[in-house]
């Protein structure tokens, strides 16, 4: 126990402060926070850690079920994006993403289910495709559309 709570734990001389006490350690306990101790050091968010992500203007999460993409957000500004495909299907699923007009596609991989990829990438103003390359999952739905904004 965090020594912090043992010392106002012995302090309490009644059961309402006793009770207050625990609710409080127990509400800090489920939320994540770290009342003090070396893992107070370490980052609560490892993905912004990754170079990727801290370099990246904007993210868009790319869930994929069968046959379905759903976009955590439909428009970002132009400058790097980068995309999280997080497959919740029981298929594997790949993210490919084009510029209408643009011969260039990008793919985050074949994401097996309950996996990740990501992928960053310098998007210019436009629409852009997405989709699933896997056999005839885009005929299916697996599709979506980006807009890229000043």
């Amino acid at each position: 126990m965090n020594s912090t709570i043992s010392l106002v734990l012995k302090r309490c001389s009644s059961r309402l402060s006793l009770a207050a006490v625990v609710a409080l350690s127990v509400g800090a306990a489920l939320s994540g926070v770290v009342l003090s101790g070396p893992a107070a050091a370490r980052s609560e968010n490892p993905s912004s850690d990754r170079p990727d992500a801290r370099m990246a203007r904007a993210f868009v999460q790319v869930s994929a079920r069968e046959y379905y993409f759903g976009l955590s957000r439909t428009s970002v500004k132009r400058g790097n994006v980068t995309f999280e495909l997080v497959n919740y299907g029981e298929d594997d699923h790949d993210l490919a993403i084009r510029r209408k007009g643009s011969s260039t596609t990008y793919n985050t991989g074949v994401a097996n289910p309950g996996e990740r990829r990501r992928l960053t990438r310098k998007l210019s103003r436009g629409t852009y495709s997405l989709w699933c390359t896997i056999d005839d999952h885009r005929a299916r739905g697996m599709k979506a559309t980006l807009r890229v904004k000043d």
